[in-house]
């Protein structure tokens, strides 16, 4: 496969890498093309669930996080995931990368803004 196929059939499944499975089912063209998985949670979490099962899986596979929480995809602490759980996991394996704030804010203004800050000092206070 070439670096054009491989890019359309991703495409067409609507990501490049959209599971832990592709994730490892890439690790074949990655060396080719250099990919890394990038899972976002929220959507993580739709199309799969047992986040921190599935993300051990392809630990190898990640090259960057992205934060958004579900429902909503705005900063963590406003939906479903558990965020503390997953930072204090991926600290605890080394991670040192980049956590992409892939989010928008639950709320308007400076009030906004300093919900985002405290929601991410209290998924960091493990």
């Amino acid at each position: 496969m070439n670096r054009r196929e491989f890019m359309a059939v991703g495409l067409t499944a609507g990501a490049v890498v959209g599971s832990t499975a592709s994730a490892q089912e890439a690790r074949s063209n990655r060396a080719k093309f250099r990919l890394k998985y990038a899972p976002h949670f929220g959507m993580f979490k739709n199309s799969e669930g047992n986040l921190i099962p599935n993300m051990d899986i392809a630990w190898d596979e990640i090259g960057y996080f992205q934060i958004g929480d579900n429902p909503g995809r705005n900063e963590p602490t406003t939906g479903e995931i558990n965020y503390r759980n997953i930072f204090k996991h991926i600290h605890e394996k080394g991670y040192t990368g980049v956590l992409g704030m892939e989010h928008g804010i639950s709320r308007k203004g400076k009030e906004g803004e300093m919900a985002v800050i405290e929601a991410y000092r209290y998924c960091d206070d493990f």
